[in-house]
This record gives structure tokens, C-alpha cells and sequence, in this order.
């Protein structure tokens, strides 16, 4: 069913569908994946909406189902470090913030990843972590982005709800 609302254009889907559609398309890179999707909306008459602020994000930027599972594994990491520092998410998300921009870019979520003891951190885990976040792939992670990353794996996208 999610397969056919992805070919309809649809682009709200609930995490566990996410994460099947990525494994029904993973033979297909990424940016092909996004090359059909835009090729088939723009043939359909439908409302501009931009499918980068979306859940559909996920699509386009996860290869396979195991780096979506990698990424899920680290955002649950960091839900949990966080919560063990004894912050809220946005005392959290100040402390990050080194530039105080409102906005984190890649050196500040290493330093943070770095704060919360990442285990065994690569350069390789920031760039992942940080695309995972970075849905409108402007080079920074806005609050609204880093809020989504930290809802529990079962929440509906954008209800900013905490375990």
C-alpha cells in the first residue's frame, strides 16, 4: 500500500512505512528514487509542496534498509544520552548550538555527538547522523529537524512528543 501512495505522489508516511517503502526501493539509488518521484508529480496537478519538509525525505537520502536501521540506532542513542544528561530537548539543543544561530551545522552535531559519548564515532557516523537530520538538505540542522529526530520511533511525524 505505501508503495502505491509513493508512485501516487503521496508524500506523509508513518515511520514503519517509511522504512518499508526504503526497503521496496533499495535497489534503486537514492537520487533515482527522487528523479522518478519529482517526474511523476510534476505530471500530476497537485499543490507545490516541498517533499524535502516532509517524511518522504527519508526516501531519497537513506540508501538501504540497514542505514536506515543505523540511523534509527543513533538517533535513539542520542535520545537516550540526552535524557541521561538530565536535559529537555531544547536544553539539549541550546548546549549544541555553539554558535547560537538557531541552527546546528555539522561541526556542532560532532562536538555534540562527542558530549554525549558516542561510542566508537567516525566521520563516517556524523555525515549519516547528520543527513538522517538534515531533511531540506540546507547544510544545517534547523530545530524543527532536530525535533523530529527526537521523537520516539513510534510517534506520527511532527508531534514532538517525548518518551
Amino acid at each position: 500500500h505505501g508503495c502505491f501512495r509513493f508512485f501516487d505522489g503521496d508524500m506523509h508516511f508513518l515511520k514503519p512505512t517509511l522504512t518499508r517503502l526504503v526497503r521496496s526501493l533499495q535497489s534503486a539509488f537514492p537520487h533515482d528514487r527522487e528523479l522518478f518521484f519529482l517526474t511523476t508529480i510534476a505530471a500530476r496537478r497537485r499543490m507545490e509542496r516541498k517533499w524535502q519538509e516532509t517524511p518522504l525525505a527519508t526516501v531519497f537520502t537513506v540508501g538501504d534498509e540497514w542505514m536506515a536501521l543505523k540511523q534509527r540506532a543513533q538517533a535513539a542513542f542520542v535520545r537516550q544520552a540526552v535524557k541521561l544528561k538530565g536535559l529537555s530537548p531544547w536544553e539539549a539543543f541550546i548546549a549544541f548550538d555553539a554558535d547560537t544561530n538557531s541552527r546546528l551545522a555539522p561541526a556542532e552535531l560532532y562536538g555534540a555527538l562527542r558530549w554525549l559519548q558516542v561510542p566508537e564515532l567516525t566521520a563516517e557516523d556524523v555525515v549519516d547522523f547528520f543527513e538522517l537530520a538534515d531533511h531540506n538538505r540546507d547544510g544545517m540542522i534547523e530545530y524543527a529537524e532536530y525535533m523530529t529526530l527526537m521523537e520516539p520511533p513510534n510517534a506520527a511525524p511532527g508531534t514532538h512528543t517525548l518518551e
